[in-house]
């Protein structure tokens, strides 16, 4: 059999830092996931726990107890946007709030994350991806929630074959099977990727 080496270049490219760093000592944050259309159960603890452990050096306040539809009521807001949020903030102590708006499509959601202050001031540039709605997804938008807090993008490595279940090497170490997606896994530059599965070439 013909053995064929592929070499991959990854790389990250910097990203505008939609959460700056707070300027002043003890400043509080708090996360704000905000769903609409069909959004998993399982992704705003998700995309809460990735941003709060991307930055432990921020005073991180736990959650709103009511949900951000009820506290929209509760402040009068006529509708979910950067005032309500800084509003949202302020209520519960907070000096910015770090928002994530995940809005569900058919088979895609578009994920927003912005840092707003408990003015409604929006600091820096949104960071917007858009995500497949299944475990992969919710896994690719807490990695670019991860990288909106900490000002840098992720590193994605996204492996498919015709064939699912064939075994992925990375500079001779297994790292999975197809179809495989690597987030924050593989550091930039040039990398060999070695495909192999009983009975076929390797590639």
């Amino acid at each position: 059999a013909l053995l064929f080496a592929l070499t991959v270049t990854v790389t990250s490219s910097p990203a505008q830092a939609a959460q700056p760093k707070p300027t002043g000592k003890g400043a509080k944050w708090v996360t704000l996931v905000h769903t609409t259309g069909a959004v998993p159960a399982d992704w705003p603890a998700a995309l809460r726990t990735a941003a709060e452990g991307a930055d432990t050096s921020r005073t991180w306040l736990p959650p709103p107890s009511l949900a951000l539809e009820e506290l929209q009521l509760t402040l009068g807001c006529t509708a979910w946007g950067p005032a309500c949020a800084g509003q949202a903030a302020g209520l519960l102590g907070a000096d910015h709030a770090l928002t994530i708006d995940v809005v569900a499509g058919s088979s895609t959601a578009n994920v927003v994350i912005e840092s707003v202050a408990k003015s409604g001031t929006v600091a820096g540039e949104p960071v917007k991806v858009e995500v497949a709605l299944d475990d992969a997804g919710r896994s690719m938008a807490a990695a670019w929630v991860v990288g909106a807090v900490r000002g840098t993008q992720p590193t994605v490595l996204i492996v498919s074959s015709d064939l699912p279940g064939t075994e992925v090497l990375i500079d001779g170490t297994p790292r999975g099977v197809t179809p495989l997606t690597l987030i924050d896994v593989i550091p930039p530059g040039e990398h060999t990727l070695l495909l192999q599965r009983e009975g076929r070439a390797p590639l």
